[in-house]
């Protein structure tokens, strides 16, 4: 079957109106509770059946995030896409992911789900295949996976809403005071520490960091450089959200940090991420990144340098 760009652009995709739900308390019915993602959400070409249990879905594990953090708002959405034809949706949308995603190919050379700002709020986009790991998984590690990228792109929500969006959720605004490769290592660093969850595996993030510290000892590229930091920050939200470390966590990968000399880099950098959180946390505002952008600028020119 094939899909109109109109379905697939967040301007013009057609949503699922959010219904109101029920909850128990010890068995007795308690007051109702509505939404928390209102009519935003878009599943396009999908059974109106199928339509509406994913949505369904997915509205109440945006409930659930929301009540383990109540201080986060997912008020800056503006549409949670599933879609079947992922590369569909990314040329559907290519005019507002250039600021955020300079490079179309490279996104589209991957499978998972991404999120990005535009005027009238922010966008997720979640592979149809993703949704069915949490809907209907056929092992554990599946259902963790995509509970966790529910979640880990809700999380983006909130971010990004403060990060790129004006007062009263209209216009872009784009910070001045840091970089891309400063904001990317913030935002995946919040993403994970709010998308996990306790008895949740930690394996899938530590297989990235050794991916790109076996990458680094190929090529020390730039983008192989900010990509180790970006993996190290995401492995410490991660880690950090479940009481861990690196050094215990993953032993082994602490060792190649301090065989490269940048073990404490990267400490600086970890340090200057927690801070940044405790700052939002406490003012309801985009952090000040400037500390991360010293760090980062520091982790990175050590890496370039190492043996």
């Amino acid at each position: 079957m094939s899909v109109s760009t109109s379905s697939l652009c967040a301007e013009t995709c057609e949503t699922i109106t959010a219904i109101g739900f029920a909850a128990e308390v010890d068995g007795e019915p308690a007051e109702s509770f509505s939404a928390p993602l209102g009519d935003c959400i878009s599943f396009p070409n999908a059974s109106e059946k199928a339509a509406q249990q994913a949505a369904s879905y997915v509205q109440l594990t945006a409930a659930v995030l929301a009540m383990r953090y109540p201080w986060m708002s997912f008020k800056g959405l503006y549409r949670f896409i599933i879609a079947s034809d992922r590369n569909a949706v990314i040329e559907a949308n290519a005019h507002h992911l250039g600021r955020l995603y300079p490079d179309l190919e490279d996104l589209k050379s991957r499978s998972g789900a991404f999120a990005f700002p535009m005027n009238c709020g922010i966008v997720v986009v979640m592979p149809a295949h993703v949704m069915a790991y949490a809907f209907a998984p056929d092992s554990e590690v599946e259902r963790q996976y995509g509970l966790t990228t529910i979640w880990h792109e809700l999380a983006h929500v909130a971010d990004l809403s403060l990060h790129y969006l004006a007062d009263g959720g209209k216009g872009l605004v784009f910070q001045a005071t840091s970089t891309l490769n400063a904001r990317q290592i913030w935002h995946e660093y919040f993403a994970d520490r709010h998308s996990h969850w306790p008895g949740f595996s930690v394996s899938f993030e530590l297989e990235l960091v050794e991916k790109a510290l076996n990458d680094i000892g190929h090529s020390k590229s730039r983008s192989n450089i900010q990509a180790l930091a970006v993996r190290l920050g995401s492995a410490h939200g991660r880690l950090t959200a479940e009481g861990s470390q690196l050094s215990l966590a993953a032993p082994g990968v602490s060792a190649k940090l301090a065989s490269l000399g940048i073990a404490q880099p990267w400490r600086s950098c970890a340090e200057a991420l927690d801070e940044a959180l405790d700052q939002l946390i406490r003012t309801g505002r985009p952090p000040n990144l400037q500390r991360v952008e010293a760090a980062l600028g520091r982790l990175q020119a050590v890496v370039a340098t190492s043996l």
